[in-house]
Formats: structure tokens, C-alpha cells, sequence
């Protein structure tokens, strides 16, 4: 499951908590020590003859042991944050956030493009707790050290823009279910000298944002447009407290678009930021659940299976594409077997045979 030849007791033991707290849910036996004796307490109530009585007690009963557990775990898991390390504590910390685990929480099913190989399924282990991956160079292209964290933000090969167009791509398509006149990449209007309270707003004649769409909020004409960012959370500069990266994350984006678009295009702008790890920032977290609100008045479907199901999408592009960061080939040139001039052009001067 690792690429580690053994596995130490702590991680044995990280390894037992519930995905959603920053585990793998592989339980320990010890965990369910208390099982048989909390089946006889529950069956305990159902031999009174009141059938409705029985019910109303073996509810109560199930609540009590429902914060007996809860309890339990979050004593366990403190134990086993003690023995780890300030690195592995934030590993486990992203690991928790809520869309970090959809992926591990999914069926490998291939009509729903939910597998993984097994050399992805080890690289999303090592990314989920910072873990360096073998069979890696050395040194990175950009001649950089090479190492994840690297790896997850290094610009080198593209692969990062191929992370943000994919996150882009996928909310276009969701939005087109429910919202009007989606555009990706909508240029702005170009300004005829208007100034902004903010030097840092932007003021140029190409500026191009991620997404336009109306009618996520308000009417079909309400126009809201949105920008994509993907952060590394194990990079130094960023900040530990995540609400507090993505808060910083979002006004960046705010401080150079937001003013243009209220003032300029008349519209609202909604920041999409995420961490290369699968959490989402506040901004986009609504966007999600605006959108799952209208997807599931559309299609007549459950609001909660359709947030489920867009943040497990989100969460594997996420997960791919820091793969495909990790493990790209960021070579220092590319070549081409094509010759530079027009084929069309080689070809008659070669005196080749079309076929």
C-alpha cells in the first residue's frame, strides 16, 4: 500500500483513525474491543413488550454510545498527534480538511474515472502525508533541490498550469448545467481612464479571468466571474493555519480583480482557491454548494449526493494532477520530429508518394 518496507507503530496507529480525521480507516483490533458488549447494551431495549417504548430507549441508547466513540476517538487521536512531529502534525492537519479525502473514500469504479494505479495510489499516500517519494531525481530541471514539496509548485514542465486548467475546466462544465452565457477565459473590458482605490487592482488592456457565468446568484442576467488558484500548503512561506492560507490566498486575488469587475464590469467576482492537497478556501466552498443547491433542484437528485460526488471529482483532478507534478518529466528541451518548416513544403521538396 506504502512504498515503505515497514511501517512504525505510530503510523500503524494513524493509520487506524476514520479518513476524515487525517487516517487510512485501516482499523486496529483494538478498536473494536468494546463492540460485542455496546450489541448487548443496543439489543438490551427491544426485549421490553412496549414495541414504541423499546424503540425510544434503544435510540437514547445509541446516542450514548455514539458519544462514547466520539470521545474515545478524539482521545486516541490526541495521543497520536503527541508522538509525531510538528511536520507530520500540519501532514495530518491537510490530510483532515474537509474534500482532502474523497478519493480514499471512493470505490475504484472506471466508468466513474475513479481508480488509480497502484504506483498513483502510493504517490497519493506520500503526498497525503508529505512523505518523499522514491525513484525521483535528484535535482529538478529549474536546478532546484527536488523533493515534494518542490515538486508541487515548481513551474517547471507546466504541470501546474495543467493542475489549474483541469480544476478550471471542471467547474465550466458544472456551471453550464445551471448557469447562462458560461464563458472560460472572458476578457475584461478595456479601461478608458478609470482609477481604483487600490494600486494593486489590475489595469491591464489583456486581462482575462478564469470563468464568467450568469445566474449562480441572483438572476440569468446577475454576471459573476471567477478565478482559479491552487496553492502548495507544504511550501515554507505559506501560512500553517489553513484557514488563514486561504484567506490570504483569496485576498490577493480579491486586492487585483474584485474592484475592476464591481466597478468596471458591474459584476461580482468569486475566488476559487484551493490547496494541491484537496481542501477548498471559503469562497469556493459556497460556490460548490450554490451549485450543488441549483444541480439538485434541476435534476431532482439529493443536494448531499451531489456535493459528494463534485468534491470526489475535485478531489481526484487534485490528486492526478499533483501526481503528474511529481512524477512529469521536466525535460530542458523539447524536441520535435517534425522539421520547422511547413510538412506540406517537405514533403515536395523530399518527392514523397502521398498516400
Amino acid at each position: 500500500m506504502t512504498e515503505k518496507t515497514s511501517i512504525s507503530p505510530k503510523e500503524r496507529a494513524l493509520f487506524s483513525l476514520p479518513t476524515r480525521e487525517g487516517g487510512l480507516n485501516i482499523c486496529l483490533p483494538s478498536d473494536h474491543d468494546q463492540d460485542y458488549n455496546w450489541s448487548k447494551i443496543i439489543s438490551e431495549p427491544l426485549e421490553n413488550a412496549n414495541i414504541d417504548q423499546a424503540e425510544l430507549n434503544q435510540i437514547r441508547v445509541i446516542q450514548d454510545i455514539k458519544t462514547v466513540k466520539n470521545k474515545k476517538l478524539k482521545e486516541k487521536k490526541q495521543n497520536i498527534l503527541s508522538d509525531l512531529t510538528d511536520i507530520e502534525k500540519q501532514a495530518v492537519k491537510l490530510a483532515a480538511e474537509k474534500g482532502a479525502s474523497s478519493w480514499l473514500n471512493a470505490l475504484p469504479l472506471k466508468r466513474y474515472d475513479f481508480q488509480l494505479t497502484k504506483s498513483e495510489f502510493r504517490d497519493g499516500i506520500n503526498i497525503r502525508y508529505g512523505w518523499e517519494a522514491k525513484n525521483t531525481p535528484s535535482n529538478c530541471r529549474c536546478g532546484e533541490l527536488f523533493s515534494l514539496t518542490h515538486a508541487l509548485h515548481c513551474a517547471k514542465g507546466g504541470y501546474i498550469h495543467i493542475r489549474h486548467n483541469e480544476i478550471r475546466d471542471t467547474f465550466a462544465k458544472l456551471m453550464r448545467e445551471v448557469c447562462y452565457d458560461v464563458e472560460v477565459e472572458p476578457r475584461l473590458q478595456l479601461l478608458q481612464g478609470e482609477t481604483f482605490k487600490y494600486k494593486s487592482t489590475s489595469t491591464d488592456d489583456e486581462a482575462r479571468l478564469d470563468i464568467k457565468a450568469n445566474g449562480l446568484w441572483g438572476s440569468r442576467f446577475n454576471k459573476t466571474y471567477f478565478d482559479v488558484k491552487i496553492f502548495n500548503p507544504l511550501g515554507k512561506t505559506c501560512p500553517k493555519e489553513m484557514n488563514e492560507a486561504y484567506r490570504y490566498h483569496e485576498s490577493i486575488k480579491k486586492l487585483k480583480y474584485e474592484q475592476r469587475i464591481l466597478e468596471v464590469e458591474n459584476s461580482s467576482f468569486c475566488p476559487l482557491v484551493f490547496s494541491s492537497t484537496g481542501g477548498a478556501g471559503t469562497s469556493a466552498s459556497k460556490v460548490m454548494k450554490q451549485l450543488a443547491r441549483k444541480i439538485s433542484d434541476k435534476k431532482e437528485d439529493s443536494y448531499a449526493d451531489i456535493l459528494t460526488y463534485m468534491r470526489t471529482k475535485l478531489s481526484f483532478e487534485l490528486l492526478r494532477s499533483s501526481i503528474l507534478c511529481l512524477r512529469g518529466c521536466r525535460s530542458s528541451k523539447r524536441s520535435t520530429l517534425f522539421p520547422e518548416n511547413s510538412i506540406g513544403a517537405t514533403v515536395h521538396e523530399g518527392g514523397l508518394i502521398v498516400v
